[in-house]
């Protein structure tokens, strides 16, 4: 995986380059210019950019909470063998609010994707943290999301800006 400024992710792989190199497999254009961070775990690659505006007042035109945040969710063969087509364009539901980072950090196993948005969120500034969003177990495209409400409230005012995700473990 590699990131150029372009808006592009370029998946790479082992031997596609010839024996024993890394090569090209796909190009995936990404409408943001820039995005800060991104995991890869089997079929699924997740990008984060917890500067990206988005639209929560129905004018998709002109997105109205900059930096806000989005995660975008790609899947490998979606749109065609070795596509890496994009399955979800996500951001905060309830509680978005400008310059909330949702998307700072993101860390991918399985179908789930942790979401970390350090500035918090306008219902409970106390629930600043990380989001796990969950892919459904019927594989329907459909995403589900748990809060992690911050557990040092007081001293911690960047929880959520770094992550990973091991088993259970986040």
């Amino acid at each position: 995986l590699n990131l150029p400024l372009q808006g592009q992710l370029q998946f790479l792989g082992r031997d596609a380059g010839g024996p024993g190199q890394w090569g090209l497999v796909r190009s995936v254009p990404v409408p943001s210019l820039m995005f800060g961070t991104v995991d890869l775990d089997g079929d699924l690659a997740v990008t984060g950019n917890g500067d990206e505006a988005v639209d929560h007042d129905g004018n998709p035109a002109t997105p109205d909470l900059a930096g806000a945040g989005v995660v975008r969710v790609f899947g490998r063969h979606a749109g065609g063998y070795d596509n890496w087509g994009l399955l979800a364009k996500l951001h905060k539901g309830s509680g978005a609010k400008q310059d909330g980072h949702y998307g700072s950090s993101v860390a991918l196993e399985g179908g789930r994707v942790a979401v970390g948005y350090p500035d918090g969120d306008a219902v409970s500034p106390a629930v600043a943290g990380a989001g796990v969003v969950e892919l459904t177990a019927t594989g329907s495209g459909v995403w589900t999301e748990a809060t992690i409400p911050n557990p040092f409230l007081a001293t911690a005012a960047e929880f959520g800006g770094a992550l990973s995700v091991d088993g259970p473990y986040l």
